[in-house]
């Protein structure tokens, strides 16, 4: 006998092969549908017995319930009584009916109590010394009142509902009389565990029903009223009524009461209820089967779609082999795949820039990447800045582009400041150049910021460095164009430094008509408008940095573009007490003065900012400034590395 055909061998392992969608819905049925349909089965195989022995403890369950809680209710009112009764003022009341110590401690109490509705004192001979009571219920009280009270708790039915009193003796021989709305009873002797054809009621020892329905007392069988009467034990049962029908019933006395709960109900409801939980199972069954197929179509749209699109895409790309497996089949291949290229990522470091080593991706942005370095001629790390300047750019323009970047960066070097990341060098690489920097081992201030502000040290800190460096860079003709806190970096050594200095001029020039290169929010309105930059530029964007390490909120922040470029231009914003009280006058004045919008009237000197600024470090006297209102609001984080050119129209400006 020849090999089997393994060719239609598999092509029945390929019939069998099971997608996302169908191990989804197996899933979810597995996990939803298999135990609810055994817990219906479950409940459709309960014999009469069982469930007349369920409903049994259900009617016990609420009995006792519902007992603790008028019990609880009540305790809570005596309570009450009890420290009205020992109040000074009150026990005293006898001696000076016309002293307000009393009247002003009951009065108090109607009003904070809803449920309170009168209290009155009598004398040892009967006689009212006064009464506090509610308007809304004077009717209703006056005919209790009208009725001998006893001392002890009584319960009083009126067309107006049911009205507890409680009578408390005095110790000068008088009585205390308080009366209170007795709804909540009728709440603690409601259940919504039982059916309609239930009964629950709660009676005294002489078998009256003193809450609930009067009327339904006589359809209780004796024999179960008769157990609940004795007011000794709590207990359940089954009990025959005249007609020989059998009651299912429990009973239980309210503690501190000559009160009992009773719940009953006829036997037959057990079946009732034993079809209605077959029903509802059975709805419960159709309605996890809806769920199942509701998840599955979503899971579809949401996960299972996205991810054959991606597959698909990834084949049409040459990344995956179109062959004819399962989506599981291909998805692992694609994460092998992924599992090579992090390999291949491994060996970043035999790949070179100019003589410099490239280590690994430390930031990306619409304009370049920033990858860390090594230099192994002088054995140090660099920071390795791409910047791409396209293709559509010609050769001669691009080379100056280079050329302008390179003697940017010896002007920078020039004028080398401890606060300002210094340039190492400049080269050209196909359409990109990339710059050999400084490498700062550490994070940026924008990372610290994230919506919480810095404290007022931290702030002067910062404030200084800029101060410093824009100080040395404004003195060598230097004008940075996109302060900012992403550019500011903070070394694990508590240094700070500025970044992109030289920078800003190689991407605007590659603007062209009337692009604004800059970072919305921080621009100066000037700018916005058209004007050429100045130094007085970079000033204002250290305003809005340093008022956005005082609070947390970058001032001109809005959802789009446009709204931001408006509010630069247009919003003043709060002083930064407004939501830090913590900020010295003198700091505040200086921010809202870097924020002016005028540049003629801004604060635009760097060597003003630092004598002011090493001013307050030296005074170190930080006071609580006198305006308090600590409201935030959530800010929008800056792109972390380059944004866009802003392109203005006339009009916008």
């Amino acid at each position: 006998m020849g090999p089997p055909d393994t060719g239609n061998a598999r092509k029945h392992r390929r019939g069998l092969r099971i997608g996302f969608l169908g191990r989804i819905v197996i899933a979810l049925t597995a996990a939803g549908l298999i135990p609810l349909s055994l817990v219906s089965f479950h409940f459709s195989d309960l014999n009469r017995e069982a469930m007349t022995t369920q409903v049994l403890q259900t009617h016990a369950l609420s009995a006792n319930t519902g007992a603790d809680r008028i019990a609880s209710t009540v305790s809570a009112w005596e309570t009450l009584i009890d420290a009205l009764v020992a109040a000074p003022e009150v026990e005293n009341a006898e001696k000076a009916p016309s002293s307000g110590g009393a009247k002003e401690t009951v009065r108090s109490l109607l009003q904070s109590r809803g449920d309170l509705a009168a209290v009155v004192l009598r004398d040892a001979t009967g006689a009212e010394i006064f009464r506090g009571q509610k308007k809304s219920a004077a009717t209703v009280i006056q005919s209790i009142l009208a009725n001998p009270q006893r001392d002890g708790l009584e319960i009083h039915q009126s067309a107006g509902g049911v009205w507890l009193s409680i009578v408390r003796p005095l110790t000068n021989g008088g009585k205390a009389t308080a009366i209170f709305n007795a709804g909540a009873l009728e709440d603690d002797l409601h259940s919504s565990e039982l059916g309609e054809q239930a009964i629950r009621v709660l009676i005294d020892r002489n078998r009256h029903a003193v809450v609930g329905n009067p009327g339904v007392v006589a359809g209780i069988p004796r024999s179960l009223m008769d157990m609940a009467a004795t007011g000794r034990i709590r207990g359940s049962g089954r009990f025959p009524d005249a007609g020989g029908n059998v009651a299912v019933g429990a009973y239980a006395p309210v503690d501190g009461t000559p009160w009992v709960v009773v719940s009953t109900q006829p036997a037959t409801v057990a079946e009732a209820i034993a079809q209605n939980l077959r029903k509802r199972s059975l709805l419960a069954v159709i309605a996890a089967l809806v769920l199942v197929a509701a998840l599955s179509i979503a899971a579809w749209f949401v996960a299972v779609r996205p991810l054959r699109d991606l597959l698909e895409a990834q084949s049409e790309m040459g990344f995956l082999p179109a062959g004819d497996g399962s989506d599981i089949d291909r998805l692992r291949s694609s994460l092998d795949l992924l599992q090579k290229r992090v390999h291949d990522r491994e060996e970043l470091g035999n790949v070179f820039l100019g003589r410099y080593q490239v280590l690994e991706v430390v930031g990306q942005g619409g304009m370049g990447t920033v990858f860390r370095g090594w230099d192994p001629k002088l054995q140090r790390s660099v920071a390795l800045k791409t910047i791409r300047l396209g293709d559509d750019v010609p050769l001669p323009e691009r080379r100056n582009l280079v050329e302008s970047l390179m003697r940017e960066a010896v002007t920078v070097a020039q004028f080398h400041n401890s606060h300002v990341v210094a340039v190492f060098d400049v080269e050209e690489s196909g359409d990109s150049a990339f710059i050999a920097m400084e490498f700062v081992d550490g994070v940026s201030l924008e990372s610290q910021l994230d919506g919480e502000p810095l404290s007022i040290e931290q702030t002067l800190v910062v404030g200084l460095a800029l101060g410093y460096a824009l100080e040395a860079a404004h003195g060598a003709n230097v004008i940075h164009r996109d302060i900012k806190p992403a550019n500011i970096l903070i070394s694990w050594d508590g240094r700070v430094k500025i970044t992109d200095f030289g920078i800003a001029e190689l991407l605007s020039a590659l603007g062209t008509g009337s692009v604004v290169f800059g970072t919305p929010g921080y621009i100066a309105p000037e700018l916005i408008g058209g004007r050429a930059s100045v130094p007085a530029g970079d000033l204002f964007s250290a305003g809005v940095t340093l008022y956005q390490c005082l609070t947390g909120l970058a001032p001109f922040d809005r959802p789009n573009m446009k709204e931001t470029l408006e509010a630069t231009l247009r919003y003043d914003p709060p002083n930064p007490t407004t939501s830090n009280p913590l900020t010295p006058s003198l700091l505040e004045a200086t921010v809202m003065r870097m924020l002016t919008k005028d540049p003629s009237e801004r604060l635009s000197d760097p060597a003003e900012l630092v004598a002011l600024l090493r001013k307050m470090t030296s005074e170190q006297r930080f006071q609580l400034n006198p305006r308090t209102d600590r409201r935030r609001a959530s800010t929008k984080r800056a792109d972390p590395m380059y944004v866009p050119t802003v392109s203005l129209s006339k009009a916008d400006a």
